[in-house]
C-alpha cells in the first residue's frame, strides 16, 4: 500500500486573545466580582481528516469565513495546528526542516 502524500489526523486550529496585564487584571477582577468574561476563542477548523493520494487533485470549497485558508496554511507549515496531525509522505510537518523534499518531476 502506497502513503499518501498528505494525511490529516483529526487537526483542529483555534484563535484566542491576546491580552496585556492591565486587561488580564480587569478581566480577572471582574471574574471575582461574579461577572464572568465570555469564551473569545475561535475555533477556525474543528478535527479535519482527510488524505491526498499523490496524484490526486482535491478542491476544498466553503462560505468565507469557514477555515478553507487556514487548512492551507497548516497543510503548508506556515501555521501549526493547535491539535492533531499534519503528515507529508507520512513525516509529521512540524517535524521537518526548511529544506525542498525531492519530489519527482
Amino acid at each position: 500500500m502506497i502513503a499518501p502524500i498528505i494525511e490529516l489526523r483529526q487537526v483542529s486550529k483555534r484563535f484566542g486573545p491576546s491580552y496585556d496585564a492591565a486587561t488580564r487584571l480587569t478581566r480577572s477582577i471582574a471574574n471575582r466580582l461574579g461577572h464572568a468574561p465570555r469564551n473569545e476563542t475561535v475555533c477556525a477548523v474543528d478535527g479535519i481528516s482527510m488524505t491526498i493520494q499523490r496524484g490526486e487533485v482535491v478542491g476544498l470549497v466553503g462560505e468565507s469565513g469557514c477555515g478553507k485558508s487556514t487548512l492551507g496554511r497548516m497543510v503548508a507549515g506556515i501555521m501549526p495546528p493547535t491539535e492533531g496531525q499534519i503528515l507529508f509522505e507520512g513525516r509529521e510537518i512540524a517535524t521537518m526542516s526548511g529544506a525542498t523534499p525531492n519530489l519527482p518531476s
